[in-house]
């Protein structure tokens, strides 16, 4: 970037308003420019037909990318100029080039999006742009696969604290994903091969990972006797308790899982 100071000066009997500084970046056209300026220059000629296929590709999606980009606001365009995110940026473009799948292309911006945020090198950038070479070697329904295992292992639902919001959460963020499963064995082993995951003999059933993750929704609940003759009075510990979600005349603790539980 650059910064042009401005100075003004006034003469007698006059008013004159002082500017410090402008900061003039990469306008929006010039990162379009620079942004197909690195498909061009790097990708294979094709011949005829396929090479017009290509560029039109790689304008549409150099495109959307820019427009994201600048409507999301908090994101600087000069990060076109940098040597590392043009070359995940041909990495995405290049894939988008040669299938022209809608699916991936949305996906492969979103990964170029949130590399943006990260000019710095660290694991969160050294993943992002592996997962730009692993994308175009995966079917829609492999994405959808390792999307469902991800949020059901490996995320935990803020907003999860009744039944209500936890059929909000399945149907918001599970379900759409549903459709393409498989149980094709090779769609399983094409995935370990891509290096997206690994098969185990070991089985976590969802019951098993709800019971772990949403334990506080699943309470069958304790009396009030009980509580007092095994801990003290209910009142001595209204922070970790609470009405049952099962019993409305029982007791349960006050804690989505057994992190909150010990937090608390």
């Amino acid at each position: 970037m650059e910064k042009i100071k401005q100075n003004s000066e006034s003469g007698d009997n006059s008013q004159s308003l002082q500017i410090g500084s402008i900061t003039v970046g990469v306008s929006y056209s010039e990162a379009r420019k620079i942004a197909l300026d690195v498909f061009d220059a790097n990708f294979l000629k094709l011949a005829n037909e396929a090479s017009v296929l290509a560029a039109q590709r790689a304008k549409e999606f150099t495109g959307e990318l820019i427009d994201s980009l600048q409507n999301r606001g908090k994101f600087s365009l000069d990060e076109v100029r940098n040597p590392g995110f043009q070359f995940a940026l041909f990495e995405a473009q290049k894939s988008y080039a040669k299938t022209g799948d809608e699916d991936m292309r949305g996906v492969l911006i979103d990964v170029l999006i949130d590399r943006v945020q990260h000019s710095e090198r660290n694991l969160r950038q050294i993943t992002l742009e592996e997962s730009l070479a692993v994308i175009p070697r995966l079917l829609p329904s492999q994405l959808d696969i390792l999307t469902i295992v991800f949020l059901l292992k490996r995320t935990h639902n803020t907003s999860v604290s009744n039944f209500d919001s936890l059929k909000e959460y399945l149907q918001v963020h599970i379900i759409p994903f549903i459709d393409n499963l498989s149980k094709d064995d090779s769609i399983y082993g094409h995935l370990e091969s891509a290096g997206c995951g690994s098969i185990s003999i070991m089985e976590s059933s969802i019951e098993s990972i709800f019971k772990n993750v949403y334990r506080g929704l699943f309470f069958q609940g304790f009396d009030e006797g009980l509580f007092k003759s095994t801990i003290g009075e209910v009142a001595e510990y209204s922070d970790l308790l609470t009405a049952c979600l099962n019993d409305k005349e029982k007791f349960q603790l006050n804690a989505i899982n057994q992190e909150v539980l010990e937090k608390k």
